[in-house]
């Protein structure tokens, strides 16, 4: 439970209660069951000549970023703005492109991920964290310098603080920045050395994550890098979360985990309230994890079947309704050429979806989806 998936093919997502009557709290929006979702156009955004893509976060100027395959295999972290993809680079000084993802960006564009860079003692490479902006290019963070410990970058925002994982002993989540450096995130009393991972922060400054406990309970939790405050997210069940994203009002997607060891999608409210997303209507789909929310509180995550060789379905969340998100795209022959959309993993405040999806049988490819305007049949692309 120490580290998220570092690359993954569609493919590899087919291994793996409280109810909506709430009272609006001041400042924050709350599921009210009077949206009925967009219909969207979607577009593949392409690879480096290789097969496989997947697409990680985006921001609401609508650029993307992820990985992608080059002709050698290699994965290399990009940047998709404009239709364009661009390489954004390596941390290995021995070459010009190198195995690397980029998993979250700011409002500003600014980037973080991780890349290999050499190691320390001169042998082979290691995962390193990196930090990315139009101005200075790809920085290490390397959180443990001299060191053959590895580190990955989960979120940016754009004061350019970046959160994530340190591996290793007395590793788990941290917070950087360029001026103070690394700060060790920790609950209060918890274990050291049993690992846990920052996995988002916003751009007011929140993060979310997951670590053991005092109890030794794996639990998400809330920090608030203004204050230093830190607090364990509540569960539905077991003692037993994962806390995947944060929206600007503090608002928390991941799951939490049923005394029958069922994994249900939920969301935390900023007042404590935790409501079950439920699963789509689909049989045999009974476990999932929501891996996206915005300031709207629309949500994205993917539904499990129960069993082995069955791809995730992914969906997407609005006001108490979950809709399953192939049926949302408007276009009728772009829908069939996606065999499914597994695991969308970011929406911006447009309502603009990234992820992975399986396309023509190609187990792993990155999509972006894009709402319709509301007199639009479909679209082809983005003209």
């Amino acid at each position: 439970m120490d580290a998220r998936p570092v690359w993954m093919s569609a493919a590899s997502f087919a291994a793996c209660v409280l109810t909506t009557s709430l009272a609006a709290a001041p400042g924050a929006p709350r599921p009210s069951g009077a949206t009925p979702p967009p219909a969207y156009e979607i577009v593949d955004l392409g690879d480096f000549g290789g097969e496989l893509a997947n697409a990680h976060s985006i921001n609401d100027a609508g650029q993307v970023v992820g990985t992608a395959e080059d002709p050698e295999l290699d994965t290399l972290p990009f940047l998709w703005r404009d239709g364009t993809l661009t390489d954004l680079g390596t941390l290995r000084p021995d070459r010009e492109h190198g195995h690397g993802i980029a998993y979250s960006i700011s409002a500003n564009g600014q980037v973080a991920g991780y890349s290999m860079a050499p190691s320390p003692n001169g042998i082979g490479t290691l995962a390193h964290a990196f930090f990315w902006s139009e101005q200075d290019g790809m920085v290490d963070v390397d959180p443990r310098p001299g060191t053959i410990i590895s580190s990955y970058a989960w979120g940016v925002n754009s004061a350019g603080q970046v959160v994530g994982q340190i591996l290793g002993q007395d590793g788990g989540p941290f917070l950087w920045t360029r001026e103070g450096g690394v700060t060790m995130l920790r609950l209060p009393d918890a274990p050291v050395g049993y690992g846990g991972m920052a996995e988002d922060i916003s751009e007011t400054g929140l993060v979310c994550g997951e670590q053991y406990n005092a109890n030794f309970d794996y639990v998400g939790w809330v920090y608030d890098s203004a204050t230093g405050e830190m607090r364990e997210l509540g569960h539905i069940g077991k003692p037993m979360s994962e806390a995947r994203s944060i929206n600007n009002a503090g608002q928390v997607v991941g799951s939490s985990t049923r005394e029958n060891n069922q994994q249900r999608p939920v969301l935390w409210l900023d007042d404590g309230v935790i409501v079950d997303l439920g699963f789509l209507s689909v049989p045999n789909f009974s476990q999932g994890v929501a891996e996206g929310v915005n300031d709207q509180l629309w949500v994205v995550g993917e539904d499990s079947y129960d069993g082995n060789g069955v791809p995730t379905k992914g969906w997407l969340w609005i006001d108490g309704s979950k809709h399953e998100l192939r049926t949302l795209v408007a276009d009728a022959a772009e829908r069939d050429r996606w065999d499914e959309l597994t695991a969308p993993l970011d929406i911006n405040n447009r309502g603009e979806i990234v992820g992975i999806g399986i396309r023509e049988g190609v187990p792993g490819r990155a999509f972006l989806m894009r709402p319709l305007p509301a007199d639009a049949i479909f679209a082809d692309g983005f003209d």
